[in-house]
């Protein structure tokens, strides 16, 4: 409320955040809410969130067109099914997953983070592939169970390359190459985990849906 300008992007057309911001130059976004989704998680806001996230983007570029993606959806569910056959073989695959790409704090990072871990399916660990090439892979030599899944662009081919070569040796090694462009690695990246997701909610036996609520914890409200 101390600001000059804001920017809101939101699905509730009755925003409080939008009535408090009302005396400032406030660029904003209303879109409307998808019906609520039922599966491991609320993918349906996820994606609607996301969309209304590009469109609020390239309005501020002075663009009213977003171009279509390029994306191979077969390949991407094949991709998913692969690397599902080879995580169950791991005997505690779910507390073992690593994921390397660029960097920290990104898009990228934190769908893998939140996806797997609020469907109750997998805690991932997240690093970036270069810090990890200087030391952090000490873990490893001690825990050959680890399963590493690589997200390479263009900017880590090279680290993708080495890392594979030497740690497939001696654990599991999955690359998935996306698009070095924002937009479409994001959106690839989103069905990577997505489809990982749903396969691997159906193998926990929660069918695709969110896993059992726990009483206790379901209690707890308003925090």
């Amino acid at each position: 409320s101390r600001s000059q300008k804001a920017g809101l992007i939101t699905a509730n057309s009755d925003s409080l955040v939008e009535k408090i911001l009302i005396d400032i130059d406030l660029i904003k976004l209303i879109g409307s809410y998808p019906q609520r989704d039922k599966r491991f998680i609320n993918l349906k806001g996820v994606l609607a969130l996301s969309i209304y996230c590009e469109i609020y983007a390239f309005s501020l570029n002075n663009s009213s067109q977003i171009l279509p993606l390029l994306i191979d959806i077969k390949e991407i569910e094949e991709k998913a099914e692969l690397i599902f056959r080879d995580i169950i073989t791991h005997a505690n695959w779910r507390n073992n997953l690593v994921v390397l790409g660029s960097g920290y704090n990104s898009a990228i990072e934190y769908t893998w983070k939140a996806i797997l871990q609020e469907a109750g399916i997998a805690s991932v660990r997240w690093y970036d592939i270069k810090d990890y090439t200087h030391g952090e892979h000490q873990y490893s030599i001690v825990n050959e169970d680890l399963i590493y899944i690589i997200i390479e662009t263009d900017d880590v081919k090279l680290y993708s390359e080495i890392f594979e070569t030497r740690f497939s040796k001696i654990t599991t090694v999955y690359r998935i190459k996306i698009s070095s462009n924002l937009s479409t690695n994001f959106w690839e990246n989103l069905i990577y985990v997505s489809n990982l997701a749903s396969i691997l909610s159906h193998y926990c036996g929660y069918e695709g849906n969110r896993p059992p609520k726990d009483l206790l914890i379901d209690s707890w409200r308003g925090w």
